[in-house]
């Protein structure tokens, strides 16, 4: 068991490295009521996106056997490290950068796994612009209270402005943005929507509670499910997302 004076520190530190200031002063708590507070950091509830469930991560299906095989998601650097080969359709310019900003100790951001919180974004509608076959997988939120080393981006992560942070405030204060359907012609309010949650080494399939495609990807990716013990739903609607494939923007094209 902790002494009051060590919870005081503990709390005052955890505080000053996500921004906060404690008040009132943490003298005047009983030793239950720092407990408590103590118990809230451990497991991690300060971290939590309000009204999010889930969050996703876009691959191409040729990566994506992989991923079942392993049964983790990993970060680019481990999976370059293991000699794995990887289809990458996404912009060069945007990894190079993500390689060269570094955002924890020696980590860059290829050290991590980028989630989106909304992935009817620029990405994803690239990918169908160039016809690339993929996947999105859906994450359960529970990996925020569940991983240590989270951080939060708010605009893309590779962004020279995006604000990157142990503190999901950026991304609470601006969620609706967040959520946005539409970017229209604004580079700003683009980059905004690619709010990313980056997750330190890998993040665990068991985390992952639903796969999206298209139409016309069912039966493949139904297929390689089946090789492996994970028994994942794979869906064509995403019911927390409306309109995930764009279909209107490309029937009005």
């Amino acid at each position: 068991m902790m002494e009051k004076s060590q919870l005081i520190n503990y709390i005052n530190e955890k505080l000053k490295r996500l921004g906060y200031v404690f008040r009132p002063y943490p003298e005047s708590f009983t030793y239950e009521e720092l407990n408590f507070i103590f118990d809230i950091f451990k497991k991690g509830r300060i971290r939590k996106i309000e009204n999010i469930k889930f969050l996703y991560y876009i691959v191409p299906i040729e990566n994506l056997e992989n991923i079942i095989k392993s049964g983790k998601i990993e970060c680019r650097n481990n999976v370059l490290k293991k000699g794995k080969r990887i289809n990458d359709p996404s912009d060069k310019n945007v990894q190079k950068r993500r390689a060269e900003k570094y955002i924890y100790r020696k980590y860059n951001i290829h050290n991590f796994v980028g989630l989106y919180i909304n992935p009817r974004n620029a990405m994803l509608y690239r990918y169908i612009v160039k016809k690339v076959n993929f996947a999105v997988l859906q994450i359960s939120n529970r990996i925020l209270e569940d991983f240590r080393h989270i951080f939060y981006s708010y605009k893309n992560a590779s962004a020279s402005d995006a604000q990157i942070s142990e503190n999901p405030r950026m991304i609470n204060l601006n969620i609706k943005k967040i959520m946005s359907d539409s970017w229209k012609n604004d580079d700003n309010l683009k980059k905004i929507i690619q709010s990313e949650v980056l997750v330190l080494g890998y993040v665990p399939l068991k985390y992952v509670k639903r796969i999206f495609v298209k139409d016309a990807n069912l039966g493949k990716v139904k297929s390689i499910l089946k090789r492996y013990p994970y028994k994942i739903p794979v869906e064509t609607k995403c019911y927390h997302i409306k309109d995930l494939f764009f279909e209107s923007w490309l029937r009005s094209d």
